[in-house]
């Protein structure tokens, strides 16, 4: 009998590509049906990665590339699938480079706040995911803003 490769939600994070607060959100969400815990590991939530993994493949959020060992590739990570599309990876390195590390309002660095980035037009009034529609903030400053305005504060 082999090793059972058993994950806790941190793992299922690292291998999924998200941040563990989505897979909290995953499982939350009754409709997204994410498997409940395998076993329980001194009291914390533990399952078996092929287990996580199938509903990873089956729910949309991993695309296989082979069916050998742990070979996967990250696909579409989104926490729930009404949500807009997340801003691309290399799209919000490029935005945070170009800054700095600074907030476009309050200048703020990384070391200071946490810098985000954000939609010049929101997403809600149907901002797009172009770079010409992003900017970073800090995430004071992009709580502020929310949906209300679409000012640009960068140059």
């Amino acid at each position: 009998m082999g090793l059972i490769d058993l994950v806790g939600t941190t793992e299922i994070a690292d291998r999924l590509g998200v941040v563990p607060m989505t897979v909290h959100t995953w499982r939350q969400r009754k409709r997204l049906e994410f498997p409940e815990p395998d076993y329980l590991v001194s009291t914390m939530p533990a399952w078996e990665w092929i287990t996580v993994r199938e509903w990873a493949e089956k729910s949309g959020r991993l695309a296989v590339e082979s069916t050998s060992g742990n070979d996967y590739s990250l696909h579409d990570m989104r926490p729930d699938t009404d949500e807009p599309d997340p801003v691309p990876s290399d799209l919000r390195y490029r935005v945070l480079a170009a800054s700095g590390g600074r907030c476009a309002l309050c200048g703020a660095t990384s070391k200071e706040r946490r810098i985000e980035v954000g939609h010049v037009v929101p997403r809600s009034k149907d901002g797009s995911n172009d770079i010409e529609n992003l900017q970073a903030l800090c995430d004071e400053c992009n709580r502020g803003k929310s949906n209300r305005d679409d000012t640009r504060f960068s140059d």
